[in-house]
């Protein structure tokens, strides 16, 4: 009777080879690596995540600030149209005045469609236009992502985090606006030029 002990040789080598050759072929692609949104000015690109930091920048000038609950204020830092006129960036920040971190930051995303491509984030925000009567939302590419910071898991106690997101933007005679983050009022400012 023929031995069987070369067939299974001859099958380990060549599904080890078969393992090598797919895990070879695959090594260049890092699956892990967060993907990054585009945005239609690199210079005006948001921030990808979020991390609190002990203060404001002084050099920020805050255009509207506002209280929401849970110790938390808003401020909006920075109001920039594109060169062209399309988007608007807004930059703000939200501090956290509490003795404790907050968690509840889930409720900054909205409750539109692709909540899971922008995992939390500020892709609940708002532009209020009420001289056109219009209300903008945070700009998607073209995998549902938002233009917004996103991984925002906590705010940390006594500190403040960093915030972009990017709006189309209102009509150029539109000077003065509200931002709005559920949780907190509208936080009204004046578009400078």
């Amino acid at each position: 009777m023929p031995s069987t002990a070369p067939r299974r040789a001859l099958t380990a080598a060549a599904f080890g080879f078969t393992v090598l050759f797919v895990t070879s072929c695959s090594a260049g692609q890092d699956r892990a690596a967060p993907r990054q949104a585009p945005a239609a000015n690199a210079a005006q690109k948001p921030v990808a995540a979020a991390t609190s930091t002990a203060t404001t920048p002084a050099d920020d000038p805050v255009l509207a600030e506002v209280d929401g609950s849970d110790n938390l204020t808003l401020r909006v830092t920075g109001a920039q149209r594109s060169q062209g006129g399309k988007w608007l960036t807004l930059r703000g920040t939200i501090t956290n005045a509490g003795r404790s971190q907050f968690y509840g930051t889930n409720k900054w995303r909205g409750d539109f469609r692709n909540l899971a491509k922008s995992p939390q984030s500020v892709a609940g925000a708002t532009i209020v236009d009420e001289a056109s009567a219009k209300r903008y939302y945070v700009l998607r590419d073209t995998t549902g992502l938002c233009l917004c910071t996103t991984h925002i898991q906590r705010v940390e106690a006594g500190k403040s985090l960093p915030f972009t997101a990017q709006f189309p933007a209102p009509p150029a005679d539109s000077a003065e606006l509200g931002f709005q983050l559920p949780g907190f009022p509208v936080a009204t400012f004046t578009m400078g030029g």
